[in-house]
């Protein structure tokens, strides 16, 4: 009898010990999380998400066709299966049967001002081909992106020429979506990852009259997550979508997103375990003092030698080739900041379908140090110019202005007194702000992707690209990129994207350098969060904590 009563109270013990916070049992599940961005937006409306919070929130509260997994390859979303023509021509897309919307009550609210029928919260083919159409109407203005531009008419219809009915996608049937192509492709998956291609329900967007996105009762999602509160200019919180199809694989309960620009604050946060997850650099986390700290890394930076093509001196391409050959990294110490020398101009962590352009790529096509033809190319600027003497000015972070000095005094001992240039050491900011105002002639900058895919990377630099450091203008590097994004294959994807990376490095526009990993930092005990798209946007979908 004694010890059946020490059993019982052995367990009677344990039940209590566990709900008062044991972490014995606990899974890591059902727990809020808190994560800091830069702003704040003003819609989140997913075909034209432009800003950090709009694409996060896009990124976990919506499902398209087919997503990015932890480790990079397309897996299934809505869609669970395809086929590819054989012509790779049409894509066909079968729909998971239980996909569906969730309609938070103001949302219902909203939709009953605007039709009396009972709404039908399955997620269509429909929504997908609508979703589509509102991305390519001229009066969406959605940035375009070549790679769609692949779908039959789409160019057409985006310019207004042709109507949106003539848009080569399809509704078979509720739950069969088919997309026909102008071009044979097997890499148009890859675009589909897109946040623009998200699906929209007409009747619920009609509802809105030209208020989509713009407040939570404005918006439905169909992802792991829906947006559920916002406080202006504070923070946005998106909540577990229990209506989501795989929702018993959607672990955290809360997610929110606390506007917050001040670094130090962002680094205390997460040091004191406010903040379960946050983006980070090199410098902050060789700062950061908490080591339980875990950290995952992405190649997603190059840093090198950036002229600007709109300087009336570095618009000559001999300049700028003579300068180039003229680079001796032996003369450069590596920062400790820096993972090692750059294989290309292209970052490590972009991708061709489901591979890493480097790893089929290898080392791009480099400049190579030649002073005797350096000074043959200077000679010639100098004759086109119609100079005797190029003033030119380096711009720098302070910490590596001593490595400029002696790589500079190379290059003025190489051409003589004809060339003279000014060394500037800079605050990060205060080189951006010379950047963005193209004062500068020179700069040795790092560049950061945004994108995942190689072709994108490369279409920032174009005239359209909307990136303009280099004010590079080149109609060869601009087919090159446009060939690229609608590439048949993986490896004349490869092809056309080392072309373009080729022009840009043989045309002396960028000398890239050195790599340099970005970092998402996981406070104690969290796990699971990941970054995709290159390492920029956070996906909180597994993420767990154990308290």
């Amino acid at each position: 009898m004694k010890k059946a009563i020490a059993v019982f109270m052995a367990i009677i013990c344990l039940i209590s010990y566990c709900f008062s916070g044991c972490s014995l049992f606990d899974k890591g599940t059902g727990k809020n999380f808190f994560y800091p961005v830069y702003s704040d937006t003003d819609s989140f409306d997913p075909q034209i998400a432009d800003d950090e919070v709009s694409k996060i929130v896009a990124q976990n509260c919506f499902e398209g066709l087919v997503k990015f997994d932890e480790n990079g390859n397309i897996a299934p979303g809505v869609a669970l299966s395809w086929d590819i023509s054989d012509d790779k021509m049409t894509y066909t897309f079968h729909l998971d049967e239980n996909a569906r919307w969730f309609i938070s009550k103001e949302a219902k609210e909203v939709l009953s001002e605007y039709t009396k029928n009972d709404f039908n919260n399955k997620v269509t083919a429909e929504d997908f081909v609508f979703g589509f159409k509102r991305y390519f109407d001229p009066e969406t203005k959605a940035k375009a992106d070549s790679r769609l531009y692949l779908i039959k008419n789409a160019p057409d219809v985006a310019s207004g020429s042709k109507s949106l009915s003539e848009l080569g996608i399809t509704a078979v049937d509720t739950k069969t979506l088919q997309i026909r192509l102008s071009k044979p492709s097997d890499t148009f998956l890859e675009a589909l990852t897109m946040i623009s291609t998200m699906p929209c329900r007409e009747e619920f967007f009609l509802a809105t009259k030209g208020r989509y996105g713009l407040e939570t009762k404005y918006l439905i999602c169909n992802g792991p997550f829906y947006l559920s509160y916002r406080s202006d200019g504070n923070y946005i919180q998106m909540t577990k979508n229990d209506d989501f199809v795989n929702s018993e694989n959607v672990y955290p309960a809360n997610v929110f997103l606390y506007v917050n620009t001040d670094e130090d604050s962002r680094m205390n946060k997460l040091e004191s375990g406010v903040y379960d997850a946050c983006k980070i650099n090199f410098e902050q986390k060789q700062n950061i003092q908490d080591k339980k700290i875990t950290y995952k890394n992405y190649d997603n930076s190059v840093w090198g030698f950036c002229f600007n093509c709109l300087q009336e001196d570095f618009s000559n391409t001999d300049l700028r080739v003579a300068v180039c050959q003229s680079i001796d990294t032996s003369l450069l110490s590596q920062p400790e900041y820096v993972t090692g020398p750059a294989q290309g101009f292209i970052p490590g962590a972009c991708t061709v379908g489901d591979s890493k352009y480097r790893s089929i790529a290898g080392k791009a096509n480099f400049i190579e140090f030649n002073e005797e033809s350096a000074r043959e190319h200077f000679q010639s600027a100098l004759n086109k110019l119609g100079k005797t003497k190029i003033n030119a000015t380096l711009i720098c972070s302070e910490d590596i202005k001593d490595d400029m000095r002696r790589l500079v005094q190379n290059w003025q001992k190489n051409f003589g007194m004809s060339f003279k240039i000014t060394i500037e050491g800079l605050t990060v900011d205060e080189i951006e702000e010379r950047i963005s105002n193209d004062d500068f002639d020179i700069a040795f900058y790092c560049i950061n992707t945004p994108y995942a895919f190689a072709s994108d990377f490369l279409n920032m630099f174009t005239e359209n690209g909307g990136y303009k450091l280099f004010n590079f203008t080149s109609l060869k590097y601009l087919t090159a990129v446009e060939e690229a994004s609608q590439a048949v294959d993986t490896e004349d994807m490869v092809k056309k994207c080392a072309e373009a990376e080729s022009v840009l490095m043989k045309s002396g526009v960028m000398y890239p350098v050195f790599s340099e990993n970005g970092y998402l930092a996981l406070a104690e005990s969290v796990r699971d969060i990941y970054l995709s798209h290159a390492g920029t946007i956070p996906v909180f979908e597994g993420g767990k904590r154990v308290d």
